[in-house]
């Protein structure tokens, strides 16, 4: 997985998380935390997405959510697209999600 064209953004953790119903994650500030969780996101079944392996959909209602937490590395950061890298049957594939990502931090904070 990977930023494409990343401007001072960088991806710091990355799962992918069952879902039961149709309740995704969505875009919230800081790491993931339980209080802001529904109930049908399976949060203590998640798996690093390095590695992680996703069985087929069963059916409409059998979701697996991609969850990042992404750092700006100055008071902007900003990314063209997310890169998916994967392998299946022992062929790669990337997949590109083209929605640009774009974090503004009113607070920056950096590493010392």
């Amino acid at each position: 997985m990977s930023l494409t064209d990343p401007r001072s953004l960088a991806i710091t953790a990355a799962w992918v998380v069952p879902i039961s119903g149709t309740s995704l994650y969505g875009f919230l500030p800081g790491e993931p935390k339980l209080a802001w969780m529904s109930r049908g996101f399976l949060w203590a079944k998640r798996m690093r997405a390095d590695g992680a392996r996703v069985q087929p959909a069963r059916n409409q209602h059998d979701v697996t959510n991609l969850v990042l937490v992404l750092k700006p590395l100055a008071q902007t950061g900003k990314a063209s697209a997310i890169d998916v890298y994967y392998t299946e049957s022992g062929q790669q594939y990337q997949q590109r999600y083209n929605s640009a990502v774009k974090l503004t931090s009113a607070r920056f904070c950096h590493d010392a």
